[in-house]
Formats: C-alpha cells, structure tokens, sequence
C-alpha cells in the first residue's frame, strides 16, 4: 500500500511546472505583441505622416488605432462572409427540406466558428492598444 502511494507523484511540482510554461506562453504573447506594436509603428514613421505618429493616449498611436479598427473590420467582414455563405449553402438547421449530415453540421458549427473567429480576430487586433497600455513603466501615470 504504501508503495503505491510513494509511486505517485505530489501535485505540487506539476503545479509549479504548469505555472511556468504559462508564463513562458505568456511572455511570448507578450514578445509577439511587441513586434507587431513595432511594425506598426515602424510603417507610421515610413509613411512620413506626423498624424499617424502622433500619440492619442500613453503609447498608443493613431497608427495603432487605426491598424486596430481595420483589423476588426476585415474580420467583421470575414466571419460575416462566413455565415451569409454557410447558410446559402447548407441552409437552416430548422428548415423542413431534406439535408444531408454535412450540411447540418456546417448549419450548427458556423457560429460558434464565427465567435471563436471574433475571439481570436479581437484578441490579435487589440494587441497594440493593449502592450502600448500595459507596456508604460510601472508608477508613472503616462
């Protein structure tokens, strides 16, 4: 009995390795948003434009904000695109017509697809409005 117990291993180090490969995710989160913040920042100083440099609140840039709204747009578009062409053709899951498996499947997945599109799109697109926020050194208010 208490070699099975011994055999088991205590929950604290899995723990304790779980919480560092989420800070290790985190951290490259973290680094992607920065390059891509950098980019963006980069093509606003390329385009010569003092209005798209110009700062709009902490290290947010007109740049960004724009970058940010297009990207939203694009993915509104896009999940938009998605559901008007999956209902064209696979039509509604209460419709009395015949309809094969595939389409009933494709009728019941495309909005979930479509808010899971939204989360993801959302997410990548706030990202440079987000590190600018978050990456302000701590204590100082801009």
């Amino acid at each position: 009995m208490q070699a099975a117990t011994a055999a088991q291993p205590s929950p604290e180090p899995v723990a304790a390795l779980s919480a560092q490969r989420a800070a290790a995710e985190r951290g490259k989160i973290h680094q992607t948003g920065v390059a891509y913040s950098q980019w963006i920042d980069g093509l606003a100083q390329d385009s010569g434009s003092p209005f798209l440099q110009r700062r709009v609140f902490d290290r947010v840039t007109w740049m960004r904000l724009l970058a940010c709204a297009g990207t939203l747009l694009i993915v509104g578009l896009a999940t938009g695109w998605f559901l008007w062409f999956v209902r064209r053709r696979a039509g509604r899951i209460e419709s009395d017509e015949e309809q094969s498996w595939q389409a009933l499947a494709a009728a019941a997945v495309r909005k979930p697809l479509a808010l899971l599109a939204w989360v993801i799109g959302g997410f990548l697109s706030l990202m440079p409005i987000v590190e600018g926020i978050a990456s302000r050194p701590r204590g100082s208010s801009s």
